[in-house]
């Protein structure tokens, strides 16, 4: 089975992004530059409420990557607090 439709997102600031805006699967999280912080994962395509993914502190010794194969029923959005340089994947595979 091919995985479609991957999809990236960028995040540098302190903000709430809609990762997806319909279901599919979060594959990967990874924090390229930490700083203090955290990251939240909501199941839901347009707020940061509801079912929560993970929550995951942003400040790592190391640059990391976690990687997911979570399937998602609304959508993935992410709320930030710091300034972390993170990277989030995600595909419509849902399976």
């Amino acid at each position: 089975m091919a995985i479609e439709n991957n999809k990236y997102t960028h995040i540098s600031t302190a903000t709430t992004t809609i990762i997806r805006g319909i279901s599919g699967k979060l594959t990967k999280v990874t924090i390229n530059t930490p700083a203090s912080g955290s990251l939240t994962l909501y199941d839901n395509a347009s707020a940061a409420s509801g079912t929560v993914i993970a929550i995951i502190d942003t400040n790592p010794t190391n640059p990391v990557t976690l990687e997911y194969s979570a399937d998602v029923v609304n959508g993935i959005v992410a709320l930030t607090s710091g300034t972390s340089d993170i990277t989030i994947l995600s595909t419509n595979q849902s399976n």
